[in-house]
Formats: C-alpha cells, sequence, structure tokens
C-alpha cells in the first residue's frame, strides 16, 4: 500500500529566523513595495499626461513599469504578510499560481529590457549554488532581483530622463498654482 497523503500547503523559511529582524525586515521591504509601486504609478501617469513624451522610448517605459508593479505585486503582498502574521505556510495552489505569474512576468520583464537595451543579470544563472554559503546567496540574488531591482528601475530609467523631469516640474507647478 503506497502513501496516500496529498500535499496542501508547503512551509516558506523566510529571510531569517531571528524574531528580533522581523519587524525591521517588514519595515524596509514594505517601504520598499511602497517605492516601487509609487514610482512606477509616477511614471504611468507622468508619460500619459503629456504628449511630448507619447514618443516608442516612453511606450516601453511606461510599460515597463506595468510589469514591475504586477511583477511585485506578485511576491510582495504574501511575503509581507507572511513576516506581519507569522504564518509561514502558502496554500499548493497560491503557491504554483505565484510561481507562474513570477516567472511569467519575470520573463516578460528580462524580454522587454532585451528590446530595450540588451543588458536589470546572466551572473545570476551562472554561478555555483552548492554548500550553505550558496543557499545564502541564493536569498541575496534573490532579493536583489525582487525587491531592489523594481524599486530602483523607475528612477534608472525614467526619472533621471530631462524629459521626464521637466513634464514632472511643469505638473507640480501646475498642481500647486
Amino acid at each position: 500500500m503506497g502513501n496516500l497523503t496529498t500535499v496542501t500547503e508547503l512551509i516558506l523559511l523566510g529571510l531569517s529566523d531571528a524574531c528580533e529582524l522581523q519587524m525591521l525586515i517588514f519595515l524596509g521591504l514594505l517601504m520598499t513595495y511602497l517605492l516601487t509601486l509609487l514610482g512606477n504609478l509616477l511614471i504611468m501617469v507622468i508619460t500619459l499626461m503629456d504628449r511630448r513624451l507619447h514618443t516608442p522610448m516612453y511606450y516601453f517605459l511606461r510599460n515597463f513599469a506595468i510589469l514591475e508593479i504586477c511583477f511585485t505585486s506578485v511576491i510582495f503582498p504574501k511575503m509581507l504578510t507572511n513576516i506581519l502574521t507569522g504564518h509561514k505556510t502558502i496554500s499548493l495552489a497560491g503557491c504554483l499560481l505565484q510561481m507562474f505569474l513570477y516567472f511569467f512576468l519575470g520573463t516578460t520583464e528580462f524580454f522587454l529590457l532585451a528590446v530595450m537595451s540588451f543588458d536589470s543579470c546572466i551572473f545570476m544563472y551562472v554561478r555555483s549554488g552548492k554548500g550553505s554559503h550558496g543557499e545564502d546567496r541564493n536569498k541575496v540574488v534573490a532579493l536583489l532581483n525582487t525587491v531592489v531591482t523594481p524599486m530602483l528601475n523607475p528612477f534608472i530609467y525614467t526619472l533621471r530622463n530631462k524629459q521626464v523631469q521637466q513634464v514632472f516640474k511643469e505638473k507640480v507647478k501646475k498642481l500647486i498654482w
């Protein structure tokens, strides 16, 4: 007679087992998520509001901002909820959906970036992953790819652009006056 148990939930290990770090991690990730959302929403609004920014380059940047919001929203809410509640499980269906969306949106982002430039990561796939140091390295690379990069992309790709800065200043002046 075989084993008839079925997996309904998966246990998530988290970033750290240290209880004293949980609130600090939560606040850092929450701030990162909010900055990511705010920066990308700002790009979307600015590039839609002004006709000078209705060019192919800004079309790609606007779509990139939408992808960044979707990509980070696949992981962040569950991660923040797990840290806040201490409930470290996810349903099998939820895990599979999250995994599908993460890889689908991540792949779409990479294709969009490939069209835009030919750079937002080959070292991630070429490195060795053996031993406990490899596991720590995997966590760092995953954090960079999932947390830091989406937060910085609005500033790197759009908000440093002089046209976007000019439109942003004009819109802010218009709102103030």
